[in-house]
């Protein structure tokens, strides 16, 4: 999430209270920081949204994965 907002300038979830913020965190579409930035590269972006993955056998879950 750190990495998105870095890319962005922008905060990945806003909610008004902690259910909603759940609810988000769980279902909200994730669109990678290039469609925001467009001069985020594609490379970043598949890093990115592979940290944010929501299923953990897709997930990058180390940064000896993201280095290879």
């Amino acid at each position: 999430v750190m990495a998105w907002e870095i890319l962005t300038g922008k905060k990945l979830f806003v909610a008004d209270n902690e259910a909603e913020l759940v609810r988000l965190v769980l279902e909200a579409p994730l669109h990678p920081p290039s469609s925001l930035r467009p001069s985020v590269p594609p490379e970043v972006d598949a890093i990115v949204m592979g940290l944010l993955e929501r299923d953990p056998a897709n997930r990058i879950v180390s940064s000896r994965a993201v280095t290879r």
